[in-house]
């Protein structure tokens, strides 16, 4: 076994009263400065870790308002499409009427040049150019 180490009770007890007051303001001195730079060391990881949770705030306050723009997208679309078959319908209703109404002074011939209009590429609605 070696030596024993001696522990700081004996290494202040033979220093001098002015040796001691100077060892232990520069412990404290060492001590402050540790302290110091532990607290610089964690404001610099708070600002860093504040920034990226800025970042990736920014980033899903987009996503979300991409997807509520697409919602809100989808809703006026489904709204439009009712719309639209509403104005179909009461095209089809009406279309009927003025055919037969119009169909005996008009002509066959006639009728050729009043346009088309196209819904879905399934339903053809012929539609008076007044």
């Amino acid at each position: 076994m070696g030596p024993k180490k001696k522990g700081k009770g004996s290494k202040l007890a033979r220093m001098t009263e002015e040796e001691k007051a100077r060892y232990l303001q520069h412990r404290a001195a060492i001590e402050e400065e540790a302290r110091r730079r532990k607290q610089q060391l964690i404001a610099t990881f708070m600002k860093n870790k504040l920034k990226k949770e800025e970042a990736f705030t920014r980033l899903n306050l987009a996503k979300i308002n991409q997807q509520w723009r697409q919602i809100l997208r989808g809703i006026k679309s489904q709204e439009l499409r009712r719309e639209l078959e509403g104005m179909i319908r009461t095209v089809l209703a009406y279309q009927p009427k003025y055919l037969l109404t119009h169909s005996g002074s008009l002509g066959v011939e006639s009728l050729a040049h009043i346009p088309l209009l196209t819904v879905y590429g399934q339903v053809e609605v012929r539609i008076s150019a007044r």
